[in-house]
């Protein structure tokens, strides 16, 4: 499907108006599984203006079509303001889970080292992992490049302003990659873990972490209305099976896997059981839009160490 410029049907998600976006960006189909190349889909969710599909081989589930790569880069120019840095309640749960984060990655051993964080937005995880760390980054976002040489000077020399592809990094350069929530945004996951695993010394790991786990009980339930679907920043909606199967051939094996819910800034167990229950008394109403709470195995944090 492609959206010449000036179409006027409106698109909107949630509280956001996508309908200039896609008018002036064209939406693409996806004509094969990025998981195991299937070509036959069933549709997964209801939502009629921003689908998605779920491959009927391997059950990797992704939107169909998708905003091109000039239209998310329009999409994410003065991010931080638009999304991030006005909401003060939010921005204080991301500094907390950014150190629960952190300290992940350190309690596994991986303390030290040259570190690239891949979409490193305004510095904030950079931030949180330390001076223990020779940090660098990349980040697509004008914005958010100049907050981080404004705030974080230790290290913002070391962020370059555009994608990983385009950044060049040398050969076994990183002992280790971060993507915190980035892989699921990216129009091609499987050239951004290649260049991961170019750029990565011997033994070096990548942490996957914030990225949105499909397996979830909340995904299966909610579909659409699961408060981390969205039709523009979340493409690719991978599980642990799924994103096993892409790094198989990767050279690079799982040595950790998390579902952060418990302990962290999100955590709201007896309220969010609640909210579950009202939602499956009321699925079957057609006023039934509440979107899902934040929720066990929602979020899953993966380590993958290079051969």
């Amino acid at each position: 499907m492609v959206c010449q410029k000036g179409t006027l049907e409106l698109k909107t998600f949630r509280n956001e108006n996508f309908t200039e976006l896609f008018s002036v960006h064209r939406a693409v189909d996806v004509e094969a599984c990025i998981c195991c190349k299937g070509k036959n889909f069933k549709e997964w969710t209801s939502e009629r203006k921003f689908p998605a599909s779920e491959c009927l081989n391997c059950g990797f589930v992704f939107m169909n079509p998708q905003l091109d790569a000039s239209g998310l880069r329009d999409y994410y120019q003065n991010y931080l303001s638009k999304r991030r840095i006005n909401d003060e309640a939010k921005m204080e749960q991301r500094k907390s889970q950014y150190r629960l984060d952190a300290d992940l990655l350190s309690n596994r051993g991986y303390a030290d080292g040259v570190l690239l964080d891949v979409g490193c937005n305004g510095g904030f995880f950079l931030e949180a992992l330390g001076d223990r760390y020779e940090r660098y980054g990349t980040e697509i976002d004008s914005e958010s490049v100049a907050y981080c040489r404004k705030h974080y000077t230790e290290f913002a020399s070391n962020v370059y302003h555009g994608d990983l592809i385009e950044a060049k990094f040398g050969a076994a350069q990183f002992d280790i990659v971060t993507l915190r929530g980035v892989i699921e945004h990216v129009p091609n996951p499987s050239e951004i873990i290649q260049e991961v695993l170019r750029i990565l010394k011997p033994r070096g790991v990548m942490f996957i972490c914030a990225t949105p786990n499909v397996d979830s009980v909340a995904a299966r339930i909610y579909r659409e209305n699961w408060v981390l679907f969205h039709p523009v920043q979340h493409l690719w909606y991978f599980s642990p099976t799924t994103f096993k199967r892409i790094m198989n051939s990767s050279g690079m094996r799982l040595v950790w896997e998390e579902f952060p819910y418990f302990g962290t800034p999100y955590e709201h167990f007896e309220a969010d059981l609640r909210k579950f229950a009202t939602y499956l008394n009321e699925l079957e109403t057609a006023s039934n839009s509440n979107v899902s709470p934040p929720f066990f195995e929602s979020m899953m944090s993966l380590i993958y160490q290079k051969e």
